[in-house]
């Protein structure tokens, strides 16, 4: 059974509004928790997941059997316009619709948790190039596999 990240990152390149801006396939531009060092955004924008917290609702007796995650979707860019309009497609592309069966992970539910939140971080290699990054976290419920 596929992790439920991954299942959440098949359902996002499989909309064209998100890989028109970070490709598809291999090369799509999302990755795990943060940028690989190999990742230009002058080559355009791009995008990282993260499980931020986890917990198993129980029942009197035992755990039920469903986990909420909340993940944390951040776009990042060399422009503001450019990392809000990657986190907005994605926020957009109907993840929060997500429910039933989607990369062999059993969805219960999927809503927008935390709203888009925007900042730039200053160049920190020398050169004059800032980075913006604009996130958003999900709350994901999803049956245990």
């Amino acid at each position: 059974m596929a992790a439920m990240e991954e299942a959440i990152c098949s359902y996002i390149l499989t909309k064209t509004a998100v890989t028109a801006l970070i490709g598809s396939g291999n090369s799509a531009r999302l990755y795990p928790i943060v940028l690989p060092p190999t990742c230009d955004l002058t080559d355009g924008a791009a995008a990282t997941y993260e499980i931020i917290s986890s917990s198993d609702l129980q029942t009197l007796s035992d755990r039920a059997g469903i986990v909420q995650s909340r993940v944390r979707i951040a776009a990042f860019a060399v422009t503001h316009a450019a990392a809000t309009a990657l986190a907005r497609a994605i926020k957009n592309c109907g993840i929060a619709a997500l429910k039933g069966v989607s990369g062999s992970v059993d969805f219960r539910g999927v809503v927008i948790d935390e709203g888009l939140s925007c900042y730039a971080e200053p160049p920190t290699d020398g050169n004059e190039t800032w980075r913006y990054i604009a996130e958003f976290d999900l709350r994901v419920s999803y049956l245990e596999g």
